[in-house]
């Protein structure tokens, strides 16, 4: 049984649509050579080539009840600043435009063929259609044209109300489905809340239906809860500058080493950084002209620092590198 490890991001503040199906490359005029590799895998409407398109027409088909609905509502009550609605704000409100779902099996090192994700995916999909009809799929994609082979989905969450419109609405949609709260006894938060219920669920299945083919899901490294919202992209920049963070402490206190196993670097710096005309005017010398005398006694203070914070442990590695203090 082959071992791999899972990800399955879910974000409706990231994700575009042109990436997906990638007419941003078209429009912007630079070659993608590797394009006719990728997968469309469903469009509602196959007369709409791009994707946003695409889903803007499925918006217009659910939700235009809800945007009459709402608007009368606002002029009946005279709420104003509460604000009329209108397709495109919905489209792209923080709250109501498209989630995304990136499905990804391995790594770019290790990772099962194109043909076993989508086998995985085709079965994904229609146990998600049964049990969550009310999450309304808006398109998908493979994309085997970036390091490890993935499948992007976007979705609305739609909830019917008694009267038969329906509405953009995340929490409905999934109360409405039979999903609770992680922790029941506490109140929905950030931290609490039915999405997070259905991430678990989704991923537990995928785990499921890996598991049939052959494919073992193993735990990747588990990240700090304040890294979770990070995507993985946001991830791995993160790891570089961690590490490139890193190294930089670890030259720094291989310097302060070296200087506590040979102080004569230690001096040379102190002087080095002491010995300009500025601290020079603000010494007893000035007035004399001593600079030479200046010198000297940032030598001997230099030295005396050396003395006061060397470690006892570190007298003796210094007496073996042959450093003698000498005032």
């Amino acid at each position: 049984m082959q071992q791999f490890t899972l990800t399955t991001q879910t974000n409706r503040n990231r994700g575009l649509a042109k990436h997906n199906d990638r007419t941003y490359k078209d429009e912007i005029g630079v070659e993608h050579s590797e394009k006719e590799k990728n997968n469309c895998y469903e469009k509602k409407d196959p007369l709409l080539s791009a994707f946003e398109e695409n889903e803007r027409k499925i918006y217009e088909d659910l939700f235009k009840l809800h945007v009459i609905e709402h608007n009368e509502g606002i002029k009946a009550s005279r709420h104003y600043k509460r604000g009329y609605t209108d397709l495109n704000k919905i489209y792209t409100s923080p709250k109501t435009r498209p989630d995304e779902i990136i499905l990804e099996i391995g790594n770019k090192d290790n990772h099962p063929n194109s043909e076993v994700l989508k086998s995985v995916y085709d079965e994904f999909k229609k146990w998600h259609d049964d049990r969550f009809p009310y999450i309304i799929r808006l398109d998908s994609a493979l994309h085997l044209d970036e390091t490890t082979p993935h499948i992007h989905i976007r979705q609305v969450y739609v909830y019917c109300d008694d009267k038969g419109v329906l509405h953009p609405n995340q929490h409905k949609c999934l109360e409405a489905h039979g999903l609770t709260l992680p922790d029941p006894d506490k109140p929905r938060s950030q931290k609490n809340n039915l999405k997070m219920a259905y991430s678990k669920e989704i991923r537990d299945k995928l785990k499921e239906i890996c598991l049939s083919h052959n494919i073992e899901i193993i735990k990747a490294e588990e990240r700090p809860d304040y890294l979770k919202d990070l995507s993985k992209d946001e991830y791995l920049d993160y790891l570089i500058k961690q590490n490139e963070k890193t190294k930089l402490e670890l030259k720094q206190k291989e310097a302060s080493l070296n200087e506590l196993l040979h102080p004569e670097k230690f001096i040379e710096r102190y002087v080095l950084e002491h010995n300009n005309d500025k601290e020079f005017q603000t010494s007893k010398y000035a007035q004399f002209g001593l600079r030479e005398e200046y010198e000297k006694s940032l030598i001997k203070k230099a030295k005396l620092l050396v003395e006061e914070k060397t470690p006892e442990k570190y007298k003796e590695l210094q007496q073996k590198h042959s450093y003698h203090m000498h005032m």
